[in-house]
């Protein structure tokens, strides 16, 4: 299993972001992996105040990321950040400051909250970092702050399955979580195969599939013990997003492309509509070629 190795979060000070701090630190003391936190402010203060009274360039600026940091300093302090937590103020727009943050720190895992200033889930910043961040990225909504112990990992055979079960296993080891791997397909019409050797088919694909996780994925779960479960469904992210309530999921799996538009289970607009519905946190996997 892959258990990260540096992490970086995402900070604005919301209850999500707060949120997705806790949750950095929380996993990063687990595991061991160093922690990096990037905020991202709007500088507009300082540039009204420098309007008026052009002598504050040299320590407006100055003045106003000591601030920030300080303030950054007390929310990882109330979440017992490790004590060589790395605070980053980059003044601008958030979803350029992150991507550039990403390009510093390297990170394995990028964690931040899934709710933008509209308080809807998935926000501009959010749905960019997902699509966008060369690295897995884990939202969270602003009650998710302690051990995951429902965990589903969404996989669909494809080349991307495999890190997918491996992350969430990892995730599962590290919470002693229960893991649960979900395999949605398009729903046959039974109306049409009421008898016969089609029907026979029918009834012998969950035990089919089911042979074939055991025999291509299991093993990317290393000594997690995983269930594995079938659902049919019209919609794949609707098939997942049922799953997850049904069950109590508070951690969902997933993967993802850096591309957008990919009507097909995991990737793009399924992984999206996924994080946009779902009630709990997501972690988008991205392939290692991203």
């Amino acid at each position: 299993m892959t258990i990260p190795r540096t992490i970086l979060a995402a900070t604005d000070f919301s209850a999500g972001a707060t949120a997705a701090v806790h949750q950095a630190c929380r996993l990063a003391t687990a595991c061991g992996a160093s922690l990096h936190i990037i905020h991202a402010p709007s500088m507009n203060g300082v540039d009204d105040l420098r309007a008026f009274f052009p002598d504050t360039t040299d320590f407006g600026d100055r003045e106003a990321i000591d601030a920030l940091t300080e303030r950054v300093a007390n929310q990882l302090a109330n979440a017992n950040a490790p004590e060589d937590t790395t605070i980053l103020v980059r003044p601008g727009k958030p979803y350029k400051s992150i991507l550039a943050a990403i390009d510093e720190v390297h990170p394995d895992l990028l964690i931040i909250g899934n709710t933008g200033e509209s308080n809807k889930r998935l926000g501009t910043v959010g749905g960019r970092c997902v699509r966008k961040a060369p690295c897995n990225v884990m939202l969270v909504p602003e009650d998710s702050r302690g051990p995951f112990a429902h965990i589903t990992a969404c996989v669909d055979f494809s080349d991307l399955s495999p890190a997918v079960l491996d992350a969430a296993a990892s995730v599962a080891t590290l919470d002693e979580g229960a893991l649960t791997a979900l395999y949605a397909h398009e729903k046959v019409d039974q109306s049409v195969f009421v008898k016969g050797p089609s029907q026979e088919l029918i009834d012998r694909l969950p035990r089919v599939l089911e042979d074939r996780f055991d025999s291509e994925l299991r093993q990317h779960a290393g000594d997690t013990q995983t269930t594995f479960t079938v659902v049919s469904c019209k919609s794949y992210s609707d098939a997942i997003v049922r799953h997850a309530t049904e069950t109590h999921t508070n951690l969902v799996v997933t993967g993802t492309t850096n591309r957008t538009g990919i009507a097909y289970m995991l990737l793009g607009t399924t992984a999206e509509k996924v994080i946009r519905e779902v009630g709990c946190a997501v972690l988008a996997v991205k392939p290692k070629s991203v």
